[in-house]
């Protein structure tokens, strides 16, 4: 009996060592690692914003198992160099996400835009992603002033701010700028303070006369400068420097500010709908120019 029991002992434990070096030997599949990134919150709202692709052409897809709308990926299988020659070598899979330039249409500098998942190969758990869920998901979510980006382009003024993972697929374009700051965990424009003295037109609006910033000084907002300039009513339409070009020089108060509303999260590209502050300059000094 004695022995019976032995040989079921030494039989179990042998069935154990061999369940858990099989286990330790069987590293996560390239398929099993993309699945697992696939389900991550950060690659299920990055497909929100960019794996449809409407508009494309089908044949962008035709063959490419590496594209999903207009998200292309890649994997990559890495070892720690300090670990290769032994036999648990500690490798990983690295999988890239990026708008595909198949999208350049709709999303001109769309390959700056990725995001990474790194996942053990061993045990398939998930070492790191990047960047952040927030930045993913809100447009214009930051940490710092260097997480923000201009959106403009040639020809098109200041339209607003987001954050450098949305920025490049903004259908203007964008650009580095020290106007777009980090306010709130937020990308918005900071508002100007001081003096200005700025080039543009002065029009008749609501209230009075308002100066309107050439695209040049990428402003996007007329200044309000009162009901009477020049010695002339606002209020009345035969105002004589109606449209005329100016230099407007004087110390500007600004309230309100920009302001983000909704916009669409499957269209992210789509025009920034702001609130435009509420900017003032007393006493303008003001220059008319040819």
């Amino acid at each position: 009996m004695k022995k019976i029991i032995s040989c079921i002992f030494i039989i179990s434990l042998v069935t154990f060592l061999f369940g858990v070096i099989n286990s330790e030997s069987k590293q996560t599949s390239k398929e099993e690692a993309i699945e697992i990134a696939n389900k991550t919150e950060e690659v299920k709202e990055f497909l929100k914003f960019y794996g449809k692709c409407d508009g494309c052409v089908s044949t962008y897809s035709v063959g490419k198992t590496t594209l999903i709308g207009c998200v292309e990926y890649t994997t990559i299988f890495m070892c720690d160099s300090k670990s290769a020659k032994s036999d648990k070598s500690s490798c990983a899979w690295q999988i890239e996400y990026w708008v595909s330039d198949a999208c350049s249409f709709r999303y001109p500098n769309g390959n700056k835009t990725r995001i990474t998942i790194a996942i053990d190969a061993n045990s398939g758990m998930i070492l790191a992603k990047n960047p952040k869920l927030e930045y993913i998901k809100d447009v214009r979510y930051c940490q710092s002033d260097d997480d923000c980006v201009c959106l403009s382009g040639s020809g098109v003024r200041f339209l607003g701010c987001n954050n450098f993972i949305h920025g490049p697929t903004h259908f203007a374009g964008y650009y580095k700028c020290e106007k777009c700051k980090c306010i709130n965990n937020s990308c918005a424009m900071a508002m100007p303070t001081g003096y200005i003295s700025l080039k543009g037109t002065i029009t008749r609006g609501k209230g009075g006369c308002y100066f309107s910033p050439d695209r040049s000084q990428d402003i996007a907002y007329s200044i309000y400068l009162g009901r009477k300039v020049l010695g002339e009513d606002c209020d009345k339409k035969d105002i004589t420097f109606s449209g005329k070009n100016v230099i407007v020089g004087g110390i500007i108060e600004c309230s309100g500010g920009y302001q983000p509303s909704s916009v669409s999260a499957m269209n992210p590209a789509s025009p920034q709908q702001m609130a435009s502050p509420f900017c003032t300059i007393k006493n303008p000094e003001i220059k008319f120019i040819k």
